[in-house]
């Protein structure tokens, strides 16, 4: 990940945004349609926990982990690592950050005041008290935890603060690029229709965009991707006999010369739009009432060892909103960016792509989408037994197994027959081949030393080092 961070700058990729074009006069034919949301997402986050004492100006305060979204935004020095949780009060417990399991928070010092003295707590940290200014937390124990509590004194007073957030270690989660914290000031759920009839920016439309979808960066390498979650703003009512999404999941290839976000397919899941389920259907969960939920659980979870970053995209919808009324949800508020951010293609989260096109390069605030994202969540799984690279293979590794039989070949063995390839840690294929009667050998010219991601039939990964 420290590769791609010292990429991510607010001026990558600008001329390739730049050539793509724009179509701003869109967002002036949208309008949003603000649905009623869920009372346990109305819950205000608890205060923060300030003891004041001095009269001085002494005041604790600290700067919590940078999440993993509008990637274009991050410096190396953010040291981001975290990834944002869906505010789901079943599978994450109302937390707002899923902590890494193999790389480090960080939370920075804000305190103003003639401080002399600083005493971190740290609930669920390997490391459960600091007295240093900045500090960098392992966590070890799976749960929900709060934030640390930081108190800091100039020799006769102390001053101690906690954030108001809790934070999530390990299990299973649904991720997102939105930030949770709190309804009408952090985020907003809505969907945007355009004017005329031409349908919604997120959903079925007249104007010649044939698929959505989000990127987003994994805090860990340590996990599985079981599924995806899709929030809509309605169950559809009227769509075509035999009508169905597409979702899939994609490998990018991201460099400082260019980005292709639909890189390397590695599962696809077809949801027929008679089987979305409204919220409350079947046990179904919308975050805003009257939603509606298109889901996919993967029969193979996947392992997202070597995946960086990986997009998720939701086809298949129609181009005629008289026959069909399928509608994303989206965040409304987004993050602000500033002019140069904005022109930079990885400060953004959702994307579309227009027909004739075979790459999702267009941000969706080129369609009155703002800078908010569209509420695709992948459910992401952390092993409690994830400690490094080398117990990260598929969630039955004997399903499919790659290694080296010499120094430029590798040898799979899986039961399916079917396409393999290889790539390396940083996406470049390097070698394709067949499996033929449950073996391969694939040649890799000139494979030196470093990692190695096998990709088998049905989306099966398995990863080596050589």
């Amino acid at each position: 990940m420290g590769h791609l961070m010292k990429q991510f700058g607010i001026g990558l990729l600008t001329m390739t945004l730049g050539a793509v074009g724009t179509t701003g006069s869109r967002a002036q034919e949208v309008s949003y349609i603000i649905p009623t949301p869920k009372a346990e997402l109305l819950q205000t986050a608890s205060k923060a926990k300030l003891l004041a004492a001095a009269n001085n100006g002494l005041k604790a305060n600290y700067k919590t982990p940078v999440p993993l979204a509008n990637l274009g935004t991050i410096s190396q020095g953010d040291n981001a690592s975290c990834n944002y949780l869906f505010k789901h009060k079943d599978i994450n417990g109302g937390a707002w950050l899923l902590a890494s399991s193999d790389k480090k928070a960080s939370y920075v010092n804000q305190s103003t005041g003639n401080v002399t003295s600083y005493q971190w707590t740290v609930p669920g940290s390997s490391v459960s008290s600091f007295t240093s200014s900045d500090i960098q937390v392992s966590y070890s124990k799976p749960g929900i935890y709060a934030m640390p509590t930081l108190t800091v004194g100039n020799g006769t007073e102390t001053n101690s603060y906690t954030a108001p957030y809790t934070i999530k270690v390990g299990g299973t989660s649904e991720i997102t690029t939105i930030d949770c914290r709190e309804w009408g000031s952090t985020y907003m759920l809505s969907a945007l229709a355009y004017g005329n009839g031409q349908g919604y920016v997120g959903g079925t439309n007249s104007v010649d965009i044939v698929g959505w979808g989000n990127l987003f960066m994994l805090g860990t390498d340590e996990a599985f991707l079981d599924g995806i979650n899709v929030y809509l703003l309605k169950k559809p009512t009227k769509y075509k006999d035999g009508a169905k999404l597409i979702i899939k999941v994609w490998m990018t290839n991201i460099t400082d010369k260019e980005a292709k976000l639909i890189y390397l397919p590695v599962e696809a899941e077809t949801v027929y739009m008679k089987d979305i389920k409204a919220d409350g259907e079947d046990g179904a969960w919308c975050p805003v009432y009257d939603g509606a939920l298109a889901q996919v659980k993967f029969s193979e979870p996947l392992s997202m060892y070597g995946k960086t970053t990986f997009f998720v995209s939701v086809e298949g919808f129609s181009n005629d909103p008289s026959t069909e009324d399928f509608v994303l949800l989206k965040d409304m508020v987004g993050k602000q960016l500033d002019e140069t951010q904005v022109y930079s293609l990885l400060s953004h989260n959702s994307f579309a792509r227009q027909k004739g096109e075979t790459d999702y390069l267009r941000p969706i605030n080129m369609y009155g989408g703002g800078t908010g994202s569209f509420a695709i969540c992948p459910i992401i799984r952390i092993p409690e037994t994830a400690t490094g690279i080398n117990t990260a293979t598929t969630a039955n590794s004997e399903r499919l197994i790659a290694r080296f039989s010499d120094s430029n070949t590798i040898e799979v063995t899986s039961p399916a027959d079917g396409r393999v390839t290889i790539v390396d840690a940083g996406g470049a294929t390097l070698a394709n081949g067949r499996i033929s009667n449950g073996k391969a050998q694939i040649n890799v010219p000139n494979a030196g030393h470093g990692l190695y991601i096998v990709s088998g039939p049905n989306g099966q990964t398995a990863k080596i080092l050589r």
